[in-house]
């Protein structure tokens, strides 16, 4: 993923436990990430209205918005980590995968 896309998707996670004030500082903490990267991520989220930067600090106004914008930029192609081809029926390979698989 990239920087934004966890940014955003933290953004996310937090509007679902009613998290929707913080810091850019604080979300960068927390991410492991550049104040600017942070920063970076949130300017397309102003400009579409889901959230509002303060001088010290943003509020989510939308989160829908913010679900619909990662939907629409997000590539799923480059997030999958292992791609294979079995030659059985599904119902066979389903019944040998471990346990937790998905």
């Amino acid at each position: 993923m990239k920087k934004s896309d966890v940014v955003w998707a933290r953004l996310l996670n937090d509007a679902m436990d009613g998290k929707t004030t913080g810091t850019q500082a604080d979300l960068a903490r927390l991410l492991s990430l550049s104040l600017s990267s942070v920063n970076a991520a949130m300017k397309p989220m102003e400009r579409i209205g889901a959230i509002q930067i303060k001088p010290r600090s943003w509020q989510m106004t939308d989160a829908k918005k913010i679900l619909l914008y990662w939907c629409s930029r997000r590539n799923l192609e480059n997030d999958v980590v292992y791609k294979t081809r079995v030659a059985l029926p599904p119902m066979e390979i389903e019944k040998n995968m471990p346990a937790g698989t998905a």
